[in-house]
Formats: structure tokens, sequence, C-alpha cells
């Protein structure tokens, strides 16, 4: 799920591609040294462990990558669900970091870091799949604590919105409702008519 406007995405991956659209927000800067991103090509979406030691991440001054922008930025860690972290390509501050983990922890940091595309995306494909097989075989006591949780934590996320976030949310929100009703089929659209007029009574 999305910690800035609290859309659910499918995998790690998708969450990194989907926060650059969070272009003026502080969530779209590298997790470890603070360089902005502006391309989907200059990031790398990782979930790390949570042995991970945040508490040794740098304070960005903006130094590292020539993919930074602007002054320095004022920086703290953000936290995504499950520990995912964007960390900017060829990070120095990022390998200096993995280089005081322990040697189990920077062997898995290192292959993400290094993975294929083809690999990547393999990777991501597979964790998909079990993501909706738990999914098709939660019990209706799981779906429903699931649920609840996915309400709680997009409720908190909304109450800490800036009035800036909160109107491009809406505005996304009302394209994409604008997009699915352009493209209901007439069975679905006659369906969702019943739906709304039964809610009115």
């Amino acid at each position: 799920m999305c910690p800035v406007c609290g859309r659910a995405l499918s995998s790690p991956g998708s969450l990194g591609r989907h926060l650059l659209i969070h272009s003026e927000d502080q969530r779209s800067n590298c997790a470890v040294c603070g360089a902005r991103f502006t391309s989907h090509a200059t990031f790398n979406s990782e979930k790390l462990p949570e042995v991970l030691n945040m508490e040794s991440l740098p304070i960005a001054h903006n130094e590292g990558p020539s993919n930074a922008e602007g002054k320095d930025i004022a920086f703290s860690p953000p936290v995504y669900p499950a520990g995912i972290l964007l960390v900017c390509n060829n990070c120095a501050a990022y390998r200096k970091l993995l280089e005081a983990q322990t040697p189990s922890v920077r062997k898995w940091a290192l292959r993400r870091q290094n993975e294929p595309l083809e690999v990547r995306l393999q990777r991501l494909e597979r964790e998909r799949t079990a993501k909706k097989s738990r999914r098709d075989n939660e019990t209706p006591e799981e779906r429903e604590v699931r649920r609840m949780r996915d309400r709680e934590a997009k409720r908190l996320q909304r109450m800490q919105e800036t009035d800036e976030q909160r109107a491009r949310r809406l505005q996304r929100d009302r394209e994409a409702m604008r997009l699915k009703r352009a493209n209901e089929t007439p069975e679905k659209r006659q369906a969702r008519l019943i739906r709304e007029r039964e809610a009115k009574r």
C-alpha cells in the first residue's frame, strides 16, 4: 500500500514505480542519501530485512548521485510498508550502509541490487502469484482482519496528508472513477446503478 495516497499495489516493484507520481513529496527521494528520483531508471525498490540497522542511515545533505536536484533536502528516512525503501542506483551511502551489516544481510541485499531485469520481473511475478494464492485461500475471518488492517492503515495515512496531497489524491480518485465507468460493460453499469439505488434506500 502506498504510504502517501493509500493506494494498494501488488508488489514492492509496483509500489516503487507508483511512488514516483508523488514527485513533490519527500518520499520520492532516496531513503539513504536523499537524492530525488527523476525517472524509473534511477532507483531500486528494496524490500530490506528488519535487521537492517536503520539508525545507521546518514542524514542526507544532497551529496551523491547526479540525479539529486535543488538545495539541501531536510530528510528523514521514509518508512514504507513491509520495510520497503527506495534507493537510488549506485548510491555510495547505501553501499557503505550495507558494508556495516552482517554478511548474510549484505549478501542478500547486494544480490537484489545486482538483480538482472529479467530475473527481477520473474521474482515480482512470483510474489504477485503468491499473494493472490494467499488471498484466494483466506478464510472469511482472515479476509475481514486484513481489510480492517488495510482500512486502519489508510485512515492513519490520510490523517497525515497535507492539503496539497489530499487534493492530488482526490483528483486521482476522480480520474480513476471516470476511466472505470467509461470502460463499464452495460451489464456492470446496470448492476452498479442497482447497488447505488439500494444503498440510497
